[in-house]
């Protein structure tokens, strides 16, 4: 149809199920989480690898194994502003 917009034909990586997580991550962190949920709601890059929050766990490490935290082990954290550190 002439004078209409067309739809993008890609969707950006933060609607994906990987919210844009390399796929060689993301692929071994659902495997090391057998029977839960999978879906992220943020992550970022680390010196080692990932760190992932999901709405149960955050998750850090990188294709050669991953570390999981319920939010319930975790007694209190931080940020520091001026070098964007978790503490």
């Amino acid at each position: 149809m002439s004078g209409m917009a067309e739809k993008p034909t890609t969707r950006s990586p933060w609607w994906s199920r990987s919210r844009g997580l390399p796929p060689a991550a993301y692929g071994s962190w659902v495997e090391s989480l057998p029977g839960r949920t999978t879906r992220i709601l943020a992550w970022a890059r680390t010196e080692s690898g990932f760190c992932i929050g999901t709405p149960s766990a955050l998750s850090y490490g990188n294709e050669n194994g991953w570390r999981h935290l319920g939010w319930h082990q975790i007694e209190r954290g931080g940020c520091d502003e001026a070098t964007g550190e978790l503490g």
